[in-house]
């Protein structure tokens, strides 16, 4: 796993993140595990899973052209071993890939010295078995620790975790994932509370859509006013259900061509009415504001609890960057609007020519 060399491409994710991630599942594997499964895709399909948990991170190979499909890649550019140690010891959990490197050796003494067994599930594949007798070993040299020996009677690919300090197996099939992930919540209760808490955070969440109030479960700066929320509205990052979606899109649509619809009406009366057609103009606007004003109001929360964060610092920061963005883009309008209207006002004959 060292790391000299940076990836051709620009990665998505460098080391940077991870001061800023405190809700995600760690995975750690050898770098040859990546070349050989990169088109079985195993891993993709075991992340799946686990995502709905928790985010799943893994540190990426430095050579590799693209991502491997699965877990989302952390590049480190030096001191990668100070690096994973922060990540293990910040992750809920660490999903680890047997392997027989001295790198994935080093990376499961660290895990077990401090993170402890509890937090721990391993995955052994039908092509590691040498591995895994070679890591059995280990566990049992170095720490006392019994673990099942490779039964070729049953299925090759398994999980391994612990409770009580007893390791439990879990034969792995192309769709009982999802089950090997419930069991191991139901058999570690607090990762399992911190799991139920945000699923119940997330429920309900088309009720929320409408409310004003703050939600006490959520911290007061993740409910402040929003311009990127704003301008924005429910077109960032979310897990919305696709009706409600559908149903702030008729909103917005209806708030746009309502002031078209009311100006032609208002014609098609003529006098007395078209004496106040622009008033009227104006105020058929009033929804289409009242709409953005929630979402200034609202979207901070909404965003926040209809997707799975990796971090409240790392949503803050995501959020920031596009607050500044839309308030450079606000600014700018306005001024460009006052100019317009200053060349107006005393430019009229060449009004024509510029705008």
């Amino acid at each position: 796993m060292c790391c000299g060399n940076k990836p051709i491409f620009k990665p998505i994710y460098t080391h940077k993140i991870v001061d800023d991630i405190d809700s995600f599942i760690l995975y750690l594997r050898s770098f040859k595990d990546d070349r050989r499964n990169r088109f079985r895709l195993s891993e993709r399909k075991i992340v799946k899973f686990f995502n709905r948990v928790f985010p799943v991170y893994a540190v990426g190979c430095p050579t590799e052209l693209l991502p491997a499909a699965g877990a989302k890649r952390i590049y480190i550019a030096d001191d990668w071993q100070n690096q994973v140690e922060k990540l293990a010891c910040k992750a809920k959990f660490i999903l680890l890939k047997i392997s027989d490197t001295e790198h994935f050796l080093w990376e499961s003494k660290l895990c077990i010295q401090n993170i402890g067994l509890e937090k721990l599930i391993f995955f052994c594949t039908e092509d590691t078995k040498v591995a895994y007798d070679l890591f059995q070993v280990f566990l049992k040299d170095v720490f006392n620790i019994d673990v099942p020996n490779f039964d070729t009677s049953s299925t090759k690919n398994f999980f391994i975790y612990f409770k009580n300090g007893v390791a439990v197996r879990k034969d792995y099939f192309s769709g009982n994932v999802k089950k090997i992930v419930v069991s191991f919540l139901d058999d570690h209760p607090k990762i399992n509370e911190e799991n139920e808490i945000l699923l119940k955070r997330e429920k309900g969440l088309f009720f929320k859509l409408f409310s004003l109030k703050k939600d006490k479960s959520i911290e007061k700066d993740l409910q402040k006013w929003s311009w990127v929320s704003f301008i924005a509205g429910w077109r960032l990052p979310n897990n919305y259900p696709y009706l409600t979606k559908i149903l702030f899109m008729i909103m917005e649509i209806v708030g746009y061509i309502l002031p078209s619809f009311v100006s032609l009406y208002l014609d098609y009366l003529g006098n007395p009415y078209l004496i106040y057609s622009e008033y009227f103009q104006l105020l058929s606007f009033l929804p289409l504001l009242l709409l953005f004003s929630f979402w200034g109001y609202n979207g901070n929360k909404l965003s926040w609890l209809s997707k799975r964060w990796d971090g409240k610092k790392y949503f803050q920061k995501r959020r920031k960057k596009f607050d500044i963005a839309l308030k450079i883009i606000l600014i700018s309008g306005f001024i460009i609007a006052i100019l317009r209207w200053i060349w107006v006002y005393f430019f009229p004959i060449y009004c024509f020519d510029v705008f």
